[in-house]
């Protein structure tokens, strides 16, 4: 059975709302004006729930996939949608595979070590 730790799935529940609100609030801008570029404040901001994510997930299969937004080249809204969206299924994949229903405890419950 696959199982990660405890402190993995503690980062997990602390990040992915604050994920899943940036790539609302990123997505909305982008339906408004995909083009334009973030400032650099955003960049930062957005980093800085990426870069521990990255790390949870830094021994999965998606880690290859994931990239930190770069501050020397501001992306475009529609180019973050895009990076938030591959981090926003990583973590659901991440969640599928670690939390499941325990049939001896009769609950739903993380596979932590």
């Amino acid at each position: 059975m696959l199982k990660t730790t405890q402190e993995a799935v503690s980062q997990y529940e602390l990040l992915s709302p604050l994920l899943t609100g940036i790539y609302k609030e990123i997505q909305e801008l982008s339906k408004k004006k995909p083009d334009t570029p973030l400032n650099t404040f955003k960049v930062k901001s957005i980093n800085r729930v990426l870069e521990p994510i990255k790390e949870i997930l830094k021994d999965e299969e998606t880690a290859q996939f994931l990239d930190i937004l770069d501050i020397d080249d501001i992306p475009t809204n529609s180019d973050v949608v895009l990076v938030l969206n591959q981090y926003q299924k990583a973590m659901d994949i991440f969640h599928d595979k670690y939390y499941g229903y325990n049939s001896r405890a009769g609950e739903y419950e993380w596979k932590t070590k």
